[in-house]
């Protein structure tokens, strides 16, 4: 059975408020957890205090920003939903990188495992992208060697998940494959991707992101990066084009 150690969280909820007004903590001892069961009764205080609280949020998070004419399933290679998540971080991460450096991001790469849920056709909500993505991952750019992009191309090719992909297509297991933007891979070239601190960090076993080059922070969430795309389009637009073409 599972206990709960009764603290004084509301302390937080008062001191986020508007008011000026101060409150005096002190110190509560208990010697008993409480358990969670079927009998723990609400406290109807609680639930009066944090009700207004409760309200503004469901309406700030119930919020349509943008719809979806298609479903935006997660599994699978080349899903919808991978395609359009790595889609829109690499559209709005150039947004920045082009602003800055005057030149285009080469690619992107998430993972699968960093999308949290699948869409059924219809409205997307602020709560809906905090349910895809969580996490507070912050973007970043890193610059790798032809040849880590080598070693990409391999770990996705023996992946037995559908991991985004923008920016770059091959076939499995067929180096003279790989195209970056429509051209060969060079492996005596330098490429940008966009990807987040988890994976840059090893995460997910993408260890051909450690060591790069050099790494860039945008200083912004992946989460943030995907509402303003959300909050763009009215409609959702899905490139459903394979990135790995045998799968």
């Amino acid at each position: 059975m599972k206990k709960l150690s009764f603290s004084l969280l509301f302390v937080s909820i008062l001191f986020s408020s508007c008011s000026k007004q101060l409150y005096q903590v002190q110190k509560a001892n208990f010697t008993e957890n409480t358990s969670i069961n079927s009998n723990l009764k609400e406290d109807q205080k609680m639930n009066t205090m944090i009700a207004p609280y409760k309200l503004e949020l469901e309406q700030t998070m119930d919020k349509v920003i943008s719809y979806t004419p298609i479903d935006l399933p997660k599994d699978g290679f080349n899903s919808a939903l991978a395609n359009l998540s790595c889609d829109m971080v690499l559209e709005e991460s150039n947004l920045i990188f082009e602003q800055k450096h005057g030149e285009e991001i080469d690619l992107c790469v998430l993972n699968w495992g960093g999308i949290r849920r699948s869409f059924t056709k219809g409205d997307l909500t602020v709560k809906n992208v905090y349910e895809l993505m969580p996490f507070d991952n912050e973007v970043v750019v890193a610059t790798v060697s032809g040849e880590k992009i080598k070693e990409m191309f391999q770990f996705m090719s023996n992946a037995s998940l559908g991991h985004p992909l923008s920016g770059i297509q091959f076939i499995s297991n067929d180096e003279n494959s790989i195209l970056i933007n429509g051209e060969k891979l060079d492996l005596n070239k330098n490429y940008t991707v966009v990807t987040n601190d988890f994976l840059l960090k090893g995460g997910d076993q993408m260890n051909f992101f450690i060591d790069p080059i050099s790494v860039e922070n945008l200083n912004i969430k992946q989460r943030d990066i995907m509402m303003q795309y959300f909050e763009k389009y009215d409609t959702v637009q899905v490139n459903l084009d394979k990135r790995i073409l045998d799968k």
